[in-house]
């Protein structure tokens, strides 16, 4: 019995070190331009953003895409995508998104989550400062799994899945001021779309 326990740590070791150096479940940079000038759901294209590198900490995603987007009663947001080669089990990144504002002196208010028919899950926050009032959707996506979904479903859902050892994730949040923000069903809607299309990306 020692020796079996012996074993099974070395290749815990193994594939854990194999993992982190890239030998298991390489990780696939999507290329997020290809989603730029794209409508998600009811949110129509306005135009990218750009963000300066120093904007984005000491340990900046590899890849990202900023663009404001119109929902259809007029109301401007923007959606923030960020790709990290590896989850903050070894990185520290991604983090939850709220913590980047309440470093900015925002105040986190009324939280839910938006549930969609695939099984997928989407943070809803509310935030304040001084008179600003915004609301965040946010979730963390790796491939072959929903966000949200608890580990045993993921690692189901991914084990017969090249993307098993994968632990490149994407970290997208959309942003609108509370008073304009749509309503969850097109919150919903719009959130599914980006994650299908940054699966196709990632296949």
């Amino acid at each position: 019995m020692k020796r079996l326990a012996w074993c099974l740590l070395a290749l815990a070791g193994l594939l854990a070190n194999g993992t982190e150096l890239g030998f298991f479940g390489r990780p696939v940079p999507p290329n997020l331009e290809r989603l730029a000038g794209r409508s998600f759901g009811a949110f129509a294209p306005v135009e990218t953003i750009a963000v300066a590198p120093e904007n984005l900490g000491d340990q900046p995603p590899l890849r990202r895409l900023f663009h404001s987007y119109r929902a259809p009663d007029g109301a401007q947001g923007v959606m923030f995508a960020a790709y990290y080669p590896k989850d903050r089990r070894w990185s520290g990144r991604p983090h939850p998104v709220e913590l980047c504002f309440a470093a900015d002196g925002w105040a986190l208010g009324e939280q839910r989550v938006l549930r969609a028919a695939s099984g997928a899950l989407y943070r809803s926050s509310e935030l304040s400062r001084s008179e600003q009032r915004i609301r965040l959707v946010h979730w963390l996506q790796h491939p072959g799994a929903l966000p949200g979904e608890g580990l045993l479903e993921s690692l189901r859902r991914r084990v017969s899945r090249a993307s098993a050892l994968r632990r490149d994730v994407l970290s997208v949040y959309w942003e609108f001021d509370s008073d304009a923000a749509p309503s969850d069903e097109v919150m919903t809607a719009a959130c599914e779309q980006m994650r299908e299309a940054v699966e196709a990306l990632w296949r």
